[in-house]
């Protein structure tokens, strides 16, 4: 195996590997066997199994570069370790059509274990051929064979059967009719191809499939496992799950091509080291010249029509049968050519099926290589005919997607045509997946000039595709920025809505505020843009224009469209959940549900539901939120609307940390706090990091709490809530009630905060002060928050402000109305601190102060669990003990992956179906096997098979 590359001057192991140098940082395939275990012991079985009845075949199929060679060695290996005579016959193309030429190579390699006169016998037999004719061979060849059968069982094995001369193969088949004391077994490689009918290999093995002597074994392209196996024992440090994933999908399990794969990333210096492992930069294997033409001799035969139709092949890529007619045409072969060679292509294996009637190639790598055999002139005259010859078939769908690949590559800049062609296709590809349209747009956009009428138009739906997957970095620099001219055109209201929201999802209210701004000045007044200005005017504490811009959009309503109605409510909810306006919200929820129902299009219908999930998590009400959870997660694979991801993964934590599943949360932040970072959902990270800092505080996690509080911060004053929150939650629980006390009141007394954030702040100012035993300014601050409009608290608020009033003045029905919230509403930790204020109160102290050491316990809850003790040592009542127990729970995206696991889905399958990042699902897969107790996908899989994770 290749060695590690060497430290550099200061000690650090390079981070790339450099270009291919022959030694070496990748085996060649022919010095590794890894990934093939299974295989090897199934060859071995079968050929004992044959050895059993004397004398027998076992043929190994496969297609080019499965590893049939190396498998075949290694089976040879353990034969010898076993105590049998072997004797290996390596074929090739160039002894084909000598008399016994791989047989002779084969006697002077091996004479030193053979019986040494006979051998001689043999071999001189064997050059007598061209005076004595071959009965010399036949004669020679029976004592020899009978003398190694003889003393032990005798396998011949002949490597590649196809190139194995006729002569060789009927000598073989006289050796089989033999009897001998022990058992002769020939095995063998073979393609799968057939040999033709006339062929003496497919005479010899059609009598031995007659007599029940033949055993075909079909090598299978290797998993994602085997691959893994097959990267690890070729690298020197271990391979990421993204590498071997992309080195999987390329090679399509092909252990050659996989090799190629990595050694083709290590040549481009696409090859990372990364923490002691290697990952690849970049989701391509870039292929040097050197590297495509040894790949195609590998995988193709040489025949020039061949590799001329396998070209156009490639450069159309995946294609409906009836289209090898322009196959026939691209490569200039007469038609009933061109068939029988895609039939050939098809039969080997180097093409394969795809959908009802199409065809692709089974390894992408090897169209990749003829698509680049082609020179860039060829390719362009190519492409070109192409897309006339399909522009003069019936117009269809279908038939657009392929017309546009190739105006693609052809078009030049201004072309007016190619402009249309790639703006319909982006169109079409948006309605299945807005990320597959987004090249599309690229392109038409690079061949429209600045002036063009359609350029507003291409930006304006670039923008949207990147927006609603949830690139908000890519949409606002696509769609321009406050500090631009104003935007000119029919589609600028739309653009600016666009702009403005992905500014607003990256916190960067200001801004957005200032070119909602300008642009209404400007004349922009759309139902949009006017629901965008009522949530931004909120904000930014301007509650009469906020109202007056959500009057207008309200007055704009009945006339839209059911996806304007949902984008437009749903501004006009998170601007009454901003402002505490919780009265107004069930008519707004009423009104999205119907929307929602009504909506023709899954992306509009998640929005809706994402909408309604994230304003009940804020709520507090876990049920209605868990359901429109469940009914959001098989939209969101459907439809692939990132954007809608962020308040989704929000409303899961969210609910989890108010209903007690705290791990779970934690494990939803971690996974998808760094994605949206990436992409630029700042205002959904700060909200997550809060959760997080507010569970780690009352775990008693205090620097981990800090952290996630620091990462919370934002300048906003509204988003800074969250963090002010979480620190001072954090100083209250390690008993610094100065500190939370300050910092709660310096942040309350900033002007024109919204009504729900001050309500809030003074809310847990006020559980400060019932702590501090301070009554009076309990009263006083609720007594103010109260005046903010006592529907500015969501059910956790209310039930917190209930909870410090009961405390401060010995209310025990406001702390029984606290608990009955928390009950209601499923809300832990508050029904946990209700039980233990009620038990401290006196109310039947011993079975609140249990119930709340039992909810603390189960919540993790360390420092609330001690407290609730302490109130039981102190009345002289028994404390429960409780052993800790791991926790194996897997929240319901760790769920869905680890069921995905059980299907054999790889990672970037996984990640496609869930929206999610490669790194993402290896993050989730990490904790899934930790929470689990299993040490990979494999073990996790059987688990799952035989229930025992259900």
């Amino acid at each position: 195996m290749a060695q590690a590359p060497a430290p550099d001057a200061g000690g650090q192991t390079p981070g790339r590997v450099g270009p291919w140098s022959g030694a070496g940082t990748v085996g060649e395939p022919e010095e590794i066997f890894a990934g093939r275990a299974r295989d090897l012991g199934e060859l071995l079985e079968a050929i004992e199994s044959a050895a059993a009845g004397g004398t027998g075949a076992v043929v190994l199929r496969g297609e080019p570069g499965s590893g049939k060679s190396r498998l075949l060695s290694q089976a040879l290996d353990a034969l010898r370790a076993r105590g049998r005579h072997v004797l290996g016959v390596g074929a090739d193309r160039l002894g084909a059509s000598i008399p016994y030429g791989a047989l002779t190579g084969a006697l002077c390699t091996s004479r030193r274990s053979l019986p040494s006169r006979l051998t001689a016998e043999l071999l001189d037999a064997l050059d007598l051929v061209p005076q004595q004719g071959h009965q010399g061979v036949h004669t020679a060849a029976a004592r020899l064979f009978s003398i190694l059968r003889e003393d032990a069982p005798t396998v011949v094995c002949l490597d590649d059967l196809r190139f194995v001369d006729e002569d060789t193969i009927v000598l073989v088949g006289q050796l089989l009719r033999r009897r001998g004391r022990h058992p002769l077994v020939i095995t063998g490689a073979l393609r799968r191809l057939d040999p033709p009918p006339a062929d003496a290999l497919c005479v010899l093995l059609e009598r031995l499939g007659r007599d029940r002597q033949l055993r075909m074994l079909d090598l299978e392209p290797m998993s994602g496992e085997d691959v893994a196996a097959l990267l690890a024992a070729a690298l020197p440090h271990p391979a990421s799950p993204d590498l071997t994933e992309l080195v999987h999908r390329h090679s399509g399990g092909n252990a050659y091509l996989a090799l190629q794969n990595v050694r083709a990333l290590a040549e481009g210096g696409r090859l990372v080291l990364d923490a002691a492992e290697y990952r690849a930069a970049g989701s391509e294997v870039p292929l040097s010249a050197d590297r495509r033409l040894e790949l195609l001799r590998r995988m193709l035969a040489t025949d020039p029509q061949v590799i001329r139709v396998a070209q156009a092949a490639a450069l159309l890529g995946s294609m409906p049968i009836a289209r090898i007619a322009l196959v026939a045409e691209l490569a200039g072969q007469p038609l009933h050519a061109t068939e029988a060679v895609f039939d050939r292509l098809v039969h080997e294996g180097v093409l394969r099926r795809s959908g009802d009637d199409g065809y692709d190639f089974a390894h992408p790598v090897v169209r990749d290589a003829l698509y680049h055999q082609i020179g860039p002139a060829e390719r362009r005259r190519a492409h070109r005919t192409a897309a006339a010859w399909l522009m003069a078939l019936p117009a269809s769908p279908a038939l657009d997607a392929e017309i546009a690949i190739h105006v693609r590559e052809t078009a030049e800049f201004g072309d007016e045509g190619a402009i249309a062609v790639l703006s319909r296709e982006a169109s079409r590809a948006f309605a299945v997946a807005p990320r597959a349209a987004i090249p599309w747009y690229h392109r038409a956009l690079a061949l429209t000039p600045p002036e063009h009428s359609l350029r507003l138009q291409l930006t304006t739906r670039l923008t949207r595709a990147l927006f609603v997957d949830g690139r908000l970095r890519e949409a606002m620099d696509a769609g321009g920025s406050p500090a631009r001219e104003p935007l000119m055109g029919g589609a600028k209201d739309m653009l600016t809505a666009l702009v403005v929201g992905a500014l607003m999802e990256n916190a960067e209210f200001r801004p957005a505020l200032a070119l909602l701004d300008k642009e209404r000045a400007a004349g922009a007044d759309s139902l949009f843009i006017a629901a965008q200005a009522a949530h931004l005017y909120t904000l930014e504490g301007r509650p009469a224009e906020a109202e007056a811009a959500a009057a207008e959009a309200e007055a704009r309503l009945g006339q839209a469209s059911r996806g304007e109605q949902i984008d437009a409510l749903a501004y006009l909810a998170h601007m009454r959940c901003v402002a505490g306006a919780y009265g107004a919200l069930p008519q707004l929820v009423t009104r999205l549900k119907e929307a929602a129902a009504g909506a023709d299009r899954p992306g509009s219908r998640l929005h809706a539901l994402s909408t309604l999930s994230f304003l009940f998590a804020m709520q507090g009400d876990t049920r209605a939120c868990m359901q429109s959870l469940d009914e959001a997660h098989p939209l969101l694979a459907v439809c692939g609307w990132n954007l809608f991801r962020a308040p989704l993964v929000l409303a899961r934590a969210q609910t989890a940390a108010h209903t007690g599943q705290w791990q779970a949360a934690l494990s939803e932040i971690d996974s998808a706090a760094e994605d949206l970072l990436e992409s630029g959902s700042l205002s959904y990270v700060a909200m997550l990091r809060g959760i997080q800092a507010s569970i780690h505080a009352h775990r008693g996690e205090w620097s981990t709490g800090r952290r996630a509080a620091e990462a919370a911060a934002s300048d906003h004053r509204t988003l800074a809530a969250v963090a002010v929150g979480a620190q001072a939650e954090l100083d209250f629980m390690r008993g610094d009630l100065d500190a939370a006390r300050r910092r709660l009141r310096t942040y309350a007394s900033q002007p024109a905060l919204p009504a729900h954030v001050r309500a809030r702040m003074l809310v847990r100012l006020a559980d400060v002060e019932a702590e501090a035993a301070a009554p009076e300014a309990v009263a006083r601050l609720l007594e103010e928050a109260a005046d903010s409009g006592m529907d500015a608290f969501d059910h956790p608020g209310f039930a917190d402000a209930r909870l410090a009033h009961g405390r401060a003045t010995g209310d025990v029905d406001a702390l029984r109305e606290a608990a009955g919230i928390a009950e209601r509403h499923n809300l832990a930790l508050l029904r946990g601190k209700a039980h233990l204020y009620l038990g401290s109160a006196g109310l039947d102290a011993e079975r609140n102060l249990h119930q709340a050491v039992e909810v603390f316990h189960a919540l993790g809850a360390v420092p609330w669990r001690r407290r609730a003790g302490a109130e039981l040592r102190r009345r002289n009542l028994k404390v429960p003990r409780h052993r800790a127990e791991p926790t194996t729970l897997l929240t319901a995206t760790e769920t869905q992956i680890a069921r995905l696991v059980q299907l054999g889905q790889g990672n970037r399958q996984i990640a496609l179906a869930l929206s999610l990042s490669i790194k993402t699902v290896e993050r989730y897969l990490s904790r899934i096997y930790v929470k689990t107790g299993r040490s990979g996908r494999l073990e996790l899989a059987r688990a799952l098979d035989q229930g025992l994770l259900d």
